[in-house]
This record gives structure tokens, sequence and C-alpha cells, in this order.
């Protein structure tokens, strides 16, 4: 669970949906990282009051903490807009692979109705079979194609 995948932009089905869980999981633990902040800020203000010292190196990482803290929920946001944008662009290309396989299952089915008819009994058996074999390949083609689409 890496900052960096919220700003990958996701290309296909599955690297959205890594996005999505990312960004979910992100802003489950939000309000637990938000109360940790505060309570680190807390414990450091307190420490200042009592006059402990504290070196300038962790005094630096205490006073980073909310710009960091706000630049993560900008980088949380713009997760937002890379997933309305992998929607769209898987969306099109689901949309275009649907397209292709309807036009692949109106193909087959033309071919079936221009052949079929004219098997006749003046060709031999083992030329029917061939013909059969060969559209049942297409057809699990097919079939493969449509289950793919639909996962």
């Amino acid at each position: 669970r890496s900052v960096s995948r919220l700003t990958a932009v996701p290309t296909d089905t599955t690297s959205l949906t890594d996005l999505l869980d990312c960004k979910d999981q992100w802003n489950r633990e939000c309000d637990i990282l938000q109360k940790s902040i505060a309570h680190v800020e807390g414990t450091y203000l307190l420490l200042s009051k009592h006059n402990v010292m504290i070196s300038d190196q962790e005094n630096q990482l205490v006073s980073d903490l909310r710009s960091r803290w706000a630049a993560f929920q900008e980088t949380l946001n713009g997760a937002d807009a890379l997933i309305s944008r992998g929607r769209k662009h898987v969306k099109k290309n689901v949309d275009k692979l649907m397209l292709e396989f309807h036009v692949n299952v109106k193909t087959f089915r033309d071919c079936l109705k221009k052949e079929l008819p004219t098997l006749t009994v003046s060709i031999s058996l083992s030329q029917i079979f061939s013909k059969i074999e060969g559209h049942e390949t297409e057809a699990s083609v097919l079939h493969q194609q449509e289950a793919n689409l639909r996962s």
C-alpha cells in the first residue's frame, strides 16, 4: 500500500481496481493518522512547556508534520481525478472490445448462414465434419472472448 499507487494513472480494469482499493484503504486510515499527528503534536507541546530539550531536527520534523499531512490529503484528492479519468478510459476500452466482439459474432453467424445451407449430399462426410470443426473452433474462441469481457 504505497502512496505512489495513488498517482498512477489506471489503464485497465485491474489497475483501476488497485487504485480504488488503495484509495479506500488510505481513506479508512486517515482518521487514525490524523489522531496520531494530533497526539504527536500534543506530546511535543507538553515537552516544550516543561522546557525539555528537543533537537532542532526533531522540532523540524514535528513542524513539517502538518504540511506533509496536507500534501498527502491533496494526493488523496488527486486520486479521485485519476479514478474518474481511469473509469472513462476503461469504459472506452470495454466499449471498443464489446463492439469488436459483436462484429466477430455477426461475421461468424453470417459465415454459418452462407456455408451451412450449401452442405449437400454431394460433399463427403469428412468435408462436412471439417467445416463443422472449423466453426466449432470459431465458436469456442468467441465464447472465450465473451467470458473475458464479462470478467
